[in-house]
C-alpha cells in the first residue's frame, strides 16, 4: 500500500450503515457534530446507504462532510487512500471488515471496547461508549501526526500477522466469542 501522501486537512473516515443502530448511528452522529463544531478544518469522509441522519449533519455541515452514498466492495481501497483515520462506533463487534481494511491499509483506528476488541485490533480503544472520550483521543490524533503513523504501522503489521491467514483468524474470533460468552466480559446485557 506505501506511504501515505502527506495532505494539509485532516480526513476522517465513517464506513458503514448508519441505519443501523446497532452500528452505533446515535453515537457516531454525537461524535462527528461534537468533532466537526469544535474543528472547522477537519473533514469526514462518509460511505453509507443514503439516511436521513446522514443527510442532517451534511446539511449542517456542507463543506466538512464528503459523502459517497454506497460503495461497492471493490472500490473500498480508493477511500482508504483519502482518509487519515477511521472511526467505528459499532455497538457489538469493532473487529469489523472496515476496521481490519483500514489497518491494512495503513490508516490508524479508533474503536470502542466491545467483545474484547483490544484483542482483536491494534487502534485507539475507548472504554464504554464515552463519547467525550472518544471526541478527545480522536483530537488528540488529529494533532500528532507521529502518533498516526506509529498506529498506522503498527496497525498494519497486526493484520499481516494475524488476519492474512483466514483459518486463525476464525478460530480466534470463535475463542474469542466463547470466552466473552462464557465469562460475560462482553459488556453485552440480555
Amino acid at each position: 500500500m506505501g506511504e501515505r501522501k502527506r495532505r494539509d486537512k485532516i480526513t476522517i473516515g465513517y464506513f458503514g450503515r448508519f441505519i443501523d443502530p446497532l452500528k452505533g448511528v446515535a453515537v457516531g452522529k454525537k461524535i462527528i457534530d461534537k468533532l466537526l463544531s469544535r474543528n472547522p478544518g477537519l473533514h469526514f469522509l462518509i460511505a453509507s446507504p443514503k439516511v436521513k441522519e446522514i443527510m442532517k449533519l451534511k446539511e449542517k455541515f456542507t463543506q466538512q462532510i464528503e459523502y459517497v452514498g454506497f460503495v461497492k466492495y471493490t472500490e473500498m481501497k480508493n477511500l482508504y487512500q483519502k482518509i487519515d483515520l477511521l472511526i467505528s462506533t459499532n455497538l457489538y463487534a469493532n473487529a469489523t471488515l472496515p476496521v481490519i481494511e483500514a489497518m491494512w491499509s495503513s490508516v490508524p483506528v479508533i474503536t470502542f471496547d466491545v467483545l474484547d476488541t483490544r484483542k482483536l485490533i491494534k487502534g485507539m480503544i475507548v472504554e464504554g461508549f464515552d463519547v467525550e472520550e472518544f471526541v478527545r483521543k480522536v483530537e488528540m490524533l488529529i494533532k500528532n501526526e507521529t502518533l498516526r503513523k506509529r498506529m498506522a504501522k503498527r496497525g498494519k503489521e497486526w493484520v499481516e500477522k494475524n488476519f492474512l491467514n483466514i483459518e486463525e483468524w476464525a478460530k480466534k474470533m470463535v475463542d474469542l466469542i466463547e470466552n466473552c460468552y462464557k465469562n460475560w466480559k462482553c459488556g453485552l446485557k440480555v
